[in-house]
C-alpha cells in the first residue's frame, strides 16, 4: 500500500513537472544526455523528428552519412564549376557591335 501511495505521489509530481516544463501535443520527452536517467535536469520536450535525428548511430551509419554528404558537396561544386566555365567561354560583345544590332528595323 505504501509503495502505491509513493508511486501516486511521484506520478502527480511528474504530471505537474510536465505542465511547468512546457509539454504540449506533438512533443515527447527526451533525455539531454542519453547516459543519464529521466530526471528534470536531464529532460526536455522534443518532436518525433527531433527524436529520430538524435538517435545513436553506429560508426558504419556515420560513415555512410559522411560519404553521402561528401558526394552531395562534390556534385554542387561540379555544377558551380560548370557554370563558371560556361560563363567564361561566352564571347564578350563589344559596345560597337551591341549598338549595331539593337535597332530591330535594321534587320528588315
Amino acid at each position: 500500500m505504501a509503495a502505491a501511495h509513493l508511486l501516486g505521489q511521484r506520478a502527480e509530481a511528474f504530471y505537474f513537472w510536465t505542465i511547468l516544463a512546457g509539454c504540449r501535443d506533438g512533443l515527447t520527452i527526451a533525455r539531454i544526455d542519453w547516459r543519464k536517467g529521466y530526471c528534470p535536469e536531464n529532460c526536455r520536450w522534443a518532436t518525433y523528428s527531433q527524436q529520430n535525428w538524435n538517435r545513436r548511430m553506429t560508426e558504419a551509419q556515420r560513415e555512410a552519412c559522411r560519404r553521402n554528404w561528401a558526394k552531395s558537396l562534390a556534385a554542387q561544386n561540379a555544377k558551380r564549376k560548370a557554370r563558371v566555365i560556361s560563363a567564361a567561354s561566352l564571347e564578350p560583345t563589344s559596345p560597337e557591335r551591341a549598338s549595331e544590332s539593337c535597332d530591330p528595323r535594321e534587320t528588315l
